[in-house]
């Protein structure tokens, strides 16, 4: 956390601490010892710093395993650090999906979660958009309705990690979700929410 906290101080540019990677899949089958989880004591402190300064949390944490498709094995822990840190702004990195993690009522789940945490947003990219959100690259009505009864609480993202080539393009396959949205939704989905938790 000090470490955290001195990179902080060094370069106050910084609007977070980057994407904390906790249950993700095949990354978390590879690992040795106590596996990553995001109601981990050592990132309690982070937590409590992002509060005070301000500054959201970006977690990737899969609401399930692979091989289980019938239940959330590991949503629990999600919930445990949303109550426990109510000041802290947690975006949810691609609503817990992940590639093989599958559910057949996540839709049904992410509001129940919305309504019951106030400092939970959800980010739609990469393969949660593609294999949940839409279907053959057509955006789900049950989808589209729940992004219009949380307008303020989604946001897209390019997953793009150190090269940037191909961001317009990543980007421009969101098209048919916007298109579908009321303007005021497609301005908060495409840019205004994501401009207000990292950079308000």
């Amino acid at each position: 956390m000090r470490d955290v906290e001195r990179m902080l101080d060094k370069y106050p540019f910084w609007r977070g601490v980057g994407e904390i990677l906790c249950r993700h899949d095949d990354l978390t089958n590879l690992t040795n010892e106590e596996t990553a989880r995001v109601n981990h004591p050592a990132l309690f402190d982070i937590y409590e710093l992002c509060a005070a300064r301000k500054l959201p949390v970006l977690l990737h944490q899969n609401s399930t395993s692979v091989s289980i498709h019938d239940e959330y094995e590991h949503l629990y822990e999600l919930e445990e650090v949303l109550h426990n840190f109510p000041r802290t702004q947690m975006v949810w990195a691609h609503c817990g999906m992940s590639r093989r993690v599958f559910h057949k009522n996540y839709h049904d789940m992410v509001p129940l979660l919305l309504d019951k945490y106030s400092n939970l947003s959800v980010d739609i990219s990469w393969v949660v958009y593609d294999d949940v959100v839409c279907l053959n690259l057509e955006p789900k009505k049950h989808w589209i309705r729940t992004i219009e009864n949380y307008r303020d609480r989604f946001m897209l993202g390019s997953d793009l990690c150190g090269h940037f080539d191909h961001l317009g393009k990543t980007l421009a396959r969101y098209n048919r979700l916007l298109e579908a949205l009321d303007p005021e939704t497609q301005a908060l989905l495409a840019w205004k929410n994501a401009d207000s938790i990292w950079f308000k």
